[in-house]
């Protein structure tokens, strides 16, 4: 995975095709707002504004940076996750001035591929630095 924004045209043509037409709603991330955020399938990214990380002033007003970018069937549950239960990405961003939680409702068929287009254009930095799990499964016995 790249890190950092995508320069390639396509890449944000074909974010833009797959996003047309949904609506993104924003919450603030922190503890008591999770009461702001719908218990459906979406995905969301936790967002660092310039303006709160640098200096209030109108040159990084509209200067946003997603820093992690993910799906989940049930929004509000993964939500309580990442701020309460200090998930991974909680570790990653404690330290973070007030980031914002924005997210949007998609169908769980379609969650990989929303995901994984914002990914691929975002390269947000806390998706590049999940820990590695390995996953195995025992299938029929080979006969010898």
């Amino acid at each position: 995975m790249q890190y950092g924004w995508s320069y390639r045209h396509e890449q944000w043509v074909g974010a833009r095709q797959l996003l047309s037409g949904r609506q993104w709603f924003k919450s603030r991330y922190a503890a008591g707002y999770e009461s702001t955020i719908p218990s459906q399938p979406g995905v969301y990214m936790i967002v660092l504004l310039a303006s709160e990380a640098l200096e209030p002033s109108s040159t990084w007003n509209a200067m946003r940076a997603p820093v992690y970018i993910g799906k989940s069937e049930n929004l509000h549950r993964r939500f309580k996750e990442h701020v309460y239960e200090r998930s991974h990405v909680g570790n990653y961003v404690r330290e973070l001035p007030r980031l914002r939680y924005y997210y949007c409702i998609v169908d769980k068929k379609e969650l990989s591929e929303v995901e994984g287009q914002l990914i691929h254009i975002f390269g947000p930095r806390v998706n590049r630095n999940q820990p590695v799990v390995l996953r195995a499964t025992i299938g029929t016995p080979i006969k010898i």
